[in-house]
């Protein structure tokens, strides 16, 4: 009888447990969907300062007030490349692909309304952006 009712406990604390685990697990999938939620193309579009750099892992200032200017559906300006430049560039929510004099694939790591983190290899170094919106020309507008 004893070896039955802590069977039946042993039971019980397994479900309650799973129970447990699978309400975090839910949670967690909720909570990633949300944070992974893809930006329009539109969300991307204005102007984004360069506020801090990485090349191969280490801090940069080679690329000190580089910008990236997203036009509508798919014109980029950016300085990234020493000089001002325009290309062409495709958003998926995931990437951000510029074509022209020189194609380069941004991986997308963070992208919210005032922030946007950019990873990119770039004539054999890995390159990490952190760019902020510039709001001066909003405020302009206002």
């Amino acid at each position: 009888m004893h070896l039955l009712q802590s069977l039946f406990e042993s039971s019980v604390n397994c479900r309650r447990l799973f129970n447990k685990l699978s309400l975090v697990a839910l949670l967690l999938i909720i909570l990633s969907a949300c944070m992974n939620e893809v930006q329009s193309t539109e969300a991307l579009q204005g102007n984004w300062l360069l506020e801090y750099a990485e090349r191969s892992g280490r801090p940069t200032t080679t690329l000190k007030d580089a910008y990236f200017n997203f036009i509508g559906d798919t014109l980029l300006r950016t300085n990234l490349l020493q000089e001002d430049g325009e290309f062409t560039y495709k958003y998926d929510g995931e990437t951000i692909k510029q074509s022209g004099e020189v194609d380069i694939t941004y991986d997308i790591l963070h992208f919210s309304q005032d922030t946007l983190v950019l990873n990119a290899n770039i004539q054999k170094y890995n390159f990490k952006f952190f760019l902020l919106r510039d709001t001066s020309q909003l405020n302009n507008l206002q």
